[in-house]
């Protein structure tokens, strides 16, 4: 049995996903948006909290609120995304969200806001299985590592620099003008997007003919792709696990340090950054690589159990504990969780067919929408139930245990037979 080697092939000219205009531009277009909706958080928390004093009930129903519209939609929305031109859906996209977004400015009240916030979602559900698919379309498969690392960097360093950015303008100004400034970003992102031009974005011609027929039947077809390539159903199903298991914890990292660090609030601050400077070091990583051949395991495990390390770490911390060793615990963190997501994006697209890539990412919207509520749910029980501490080295504990089973089931399920196990640059 031959040993499974690992070899880096280093091209003498790497090619730039960023040689693409198209691309470049989706990826400013994207970068814009995602800060812009990240940077409203804030604002809807605060207006939410303190300007309507809405009952926790209300509070926690925004979350929520935000996540239905991708768990019931998201499916449909991936057939129209392969059925129609996906620049449209985009543009159209960000323009209903800034209308949206200003009618939030004007809402007098939660009970206003709670339906606005539920449409400009809607709008938002139709933009991410077409921005997956254009990528299909207009980015090569050696550089589709590079293009879905960079979009999953910027969407975390958003989730950071967003809530920071609209807690320091907080201080001087009104969560309105946050709004507004929101409403600007998605204005700019739709501009940019109507300036691509020559795009090759349109389905088949049976695809537009059947635009508004046997949605479910299409649905169902996603599925079909899902389910029948075993690589792409266990390694959604890998990812799905990991992904709730760690956020039945990670939504609780505040109860935790409030409970083992009372008198320092600035930790949470230095976890967050990083846990970005890990996603950002192994993002570098990724973009200087092409393929990713029969080591899909070796990366999904490895990065659970760093993720796992870092988890099972927190459910261990004492009062005094350094706070190099939070950013050292956070950071691999980072590495390790950025890893699985990149290396899932990376997998969806390059193992689904060009003309299905907006169903099957409609699908895994789906689900993770999903987990996202589950799992904050789950943990919200158990830190109540048994403490903070206990519910994170539990869920430590647990992502360990599946990145293990990633890596000892690495041949079994991700080896493709047919191609040496390599990673190629």
């Amino acid at each position: 049995m031959k040993e499974e080697t690992i070899t880096l092939h280093k091209a003498s000219k790497p090619a730039s996903v960023f040689s693409s205009r198209v691309f470049s531009r989706m990826f400013l277009s994207y970068s814009i948006s995602s800060i812009g909706d990240w940077f409203d958080v804030m604002a809807m928390i605060v207006l939410f909290t303190y300007v309507w004093n809405a009952s926790p009930l209300i509070v926690s129903s925004l979350s929520i609120t935000y996540a239905i519209p991708s768990i019931l939609l998201s499916q449909y929305t991936g057939v129209l995304a392969d059925r129609l031109p996906k620049q449209k859906i985009m543009v159209i996209s960000d323009w209903v969200r800034a209308l949206f977004t200003l009618f939030l400015i004007f809402a007098p009240n939660v009970y206003w806001a709670l339906p606005i916030v539920f449409l400009r979602a809607t709008a938002s559900v139709f933009n991410t299985p077409a921005q997956q698919a254009l990528i299909r379309h207009v980015v090569p498969e050696e550089q589709l590592l590079q293009a879905t690392t960079l979009n999953t960097v910027v969407n975390q360093m958003a989730k950071v620099i967003g809530p920071l950015i609209g807690s320091a303008l907080l201080t001087i100004t009104t969560p309105k003008v946050c709004l507004a400034i929101n409403a600007v970003s998605f204005t700019i992102s739709a501009l940019i997007l109507m300036t691509i031009r020559r795009v090759n974005d349109k389905p088949e011609a049976k695809e537009q003919a059947n635009v508004h027929k046997n949605l479910f039947g299409a649905i169902h077809k996603g599925w079909s792709v899902l389910l029948v390539k075993k690589m792409l159903w266990i390694s959604t199903i890998f990812y799905m696990l990991c992904l709730f298991v760690l956020l039945i914890s990670d939504s609780q990292i505040g109860v935790l340090l409030r409970k083992v660090e009372p008198h320092h609030s600035e930790l949470l601050g230095i976890i967050m950054a990083s846990v970005s400077i890990g996603i950002v070091l192994v993002g570098g990583f990724f973009t200087k690589v092409k393929q990713l051949n029969g080591l899909y395991g070796w990366f999904f495990g490895g990065g659970s159990i760093a993720g796992g390390v870092f988890f099972f770490g927190l459910g261990l911390v004492q009062e005094g504990t350094n706070k190099w060793l939070y950013a050292a615990g956070a950071m691999l963190g980072g590495m390790g969780i950025g890893t699985v997501m990149m290396v899932f994006n990376y997998l969806v697209q390059k193992e689904t067919p060009k003309e299905m890539i907006g169903r099957v990412a409609g699908i895994v919207a789906s689900l993770s929408s999903l987990v996202f509520i589950l799992g904050p749910l789950l943990g919200g029980v158990l830190v109540t139930r048994f403490g903070a501490q206990f519910a994170f080295r539990v869920s430590g504990i647990s992502v360990l245990a599946i990145g293990f089973l990633g890596i000892l089931l690495q041949k079994v399920i991700w080896k493709k037979t047919n191609e040496p196990a390599k990673v190629s640059a």
